[in-house]
């Protein structure tokens, strides 16, 4: 059945995503890390993500975000032509929150997987529209943000915003610059082939564009544009 293996609304609201285990000390000081592939993130709550971040994410991600219940409808129609009639890749298919549903990976349920079949497609459709009825929208940002992959680091992956922000920025979340924020925008779409360290080129032509869209989109005004596009890439320390 194409329902087998969908969560409840009610584990879905259970939901948390895996941090790693540490060992501390009497007098809280961590001792010890205990790594895997998919725990290295440190959640956060979205009061800490400046608005800056989570305006590029809407602009470049879903910008009708708040005016939909999990699913856009003409991207779904425009994905399924372009992806299963055409056998070509569409671009803008997914809300934030059916590229959720996909990062889902630890509810000890079957995966949705990441395959490109239809039946992959409607299981992550309903499990939006799940998740959009026990969640809302800031939860639903929040749990984004600290659930998605931003690529690695020296072997080391970068799961969750706050993550990626020091192990690239070294800086808290909430500390991050408007180009920084758009930086880490640009990550998403495809990670380790953006890392600034690894492809410089590459990160300045996408954070340029995730900053456009917000131009575009009335997030930010041209002078701020300007000011961040000519700001330096981090430097790996």
């Amino acid at each position: 059945s194409i329902f087998y293996g969908l969560p409840s609304i009610d584990l879905l609201r259970d939901y948390k995503p895996k941090e790693l285990s540490k060992i501390i000390s009497s007098d809280n000081k961590i001792l010890y890390k205990f790594y895997d592939f998919d725990s290295n993130r440190e959640v956060v709550k979205i009061e800490k993500i400046p608005q800056y971040l989570l305006n590029a994410l809407i602009a470049n991600e879903d910008k009708n975000f708040f005016n939909h219940y999990g699913i856009h409808i003409p991207s779904i129609f425009r994905s399924f032509y372009i992806n299963f009639l055409m056998g070509k890749r569409a671009q803008g298919g997914s809300t934030i929150t059916m590229q959720l549903a996909r990062n889902l990976y630890d509810m000890k349920l079957e995966h949705i997987g990441h395959e490109k079949t239809i039946s992959r497609k409607i299981k992550e459709i309903i499990l939006a529209i799940k998740i959009e009825q026990a969640y809302t929208k800031n939860e639903i940002l929040e749990m984004y943000l600290n659930s998605v992959y931003f690529g690695n680091i020296k072997t080391r992956p970068m799961w969750g915003i706050q993550k990626a922000s020091k192990m690239i920025f070294g800086k808290d979340i909430s500390q991050l610059e408007l180009h920084e924020c758009g930086l880490l925008i640009a990550l998403l779409p495809a990670p380790n082939d953006r890392i600034p360290f690894r492809h410089p080129i590459n990160a300045t032509k996408y954070r340029k564009l995730v900053l456009k869209n917000l131009l575009e989109q009335n997030f930010i005004n041209k002078i701020k544009y300007n000011e961040a596009i000519e700001m330096p890439l981090p430097f790996e320390s």
